[in-house]
């Protein structure tokens, strides 16, 4: 049975290979890093069409996971001891634009910040042009924010 799936789709692999796991158990995130610090991908894809990147081809347009499904995984580490999250995508600077119709990477930011035992945000991926400034006010004004 041959069958096509994205990098996000987990639950259509499931259903389509009638995998009998828990619903609970879907989506469950096992660390690879060392417990202190974790990744936490933003979106999948990039809109640029920049002529040395082959990401657009590869991974499609951009997708931008919603912020509650990020708040809430980014709590579900800090459960888990981590105490330093790495915001990662192909673009964090277009983060919210598909789901909200503006630029959101501000406000995930504060959402983020706030959540009690997260010590450390870092940036990973931030194009330059059209970089939303207000990215940089969260940072003065958020001690757990940074740009790596």
């Amino acid at each position: 049975m041959d069958a096509w799936f994205g990098t996000m789709e987990l639950p259509l692999i499931l259903k389509r290979f009638e995998a009998d796991y828990k619903s609970e158990l879907v989506g469950e995130r096992l660390l690879s890093t060392p417990q202190h610090y974790a990744y936490l991908k933003i979106s999948e894809g990039c809109n640029r069409t920049c002529a040395f990147c082959a990401i657009p081809l590869m991974r499609g347009g951009h997708v931008s996971k919603s912020m509650e499904e990020i708040v809430r995984e980014a709590e579900g580490l800090v459960r888990k001891g981590v105490k330093e999250i790495m915001l990662i995508a192909q673009e964090l600077t277009y983060y919210g634009l598909d789901l909200y119709k503006k630029r959101m990477l501000a406000y995930l930011l504060e959402r983020l910040s706030d959540i009690e035992g997260l010590g450390w945000i870092r940036l990973h991926y931030a194009y330059p042009h059209k970089f939303p400034l207000e990215v940089l006010d969260v940072m003065r004004e958020r001690e757990k924010c940074s740009q790596s």
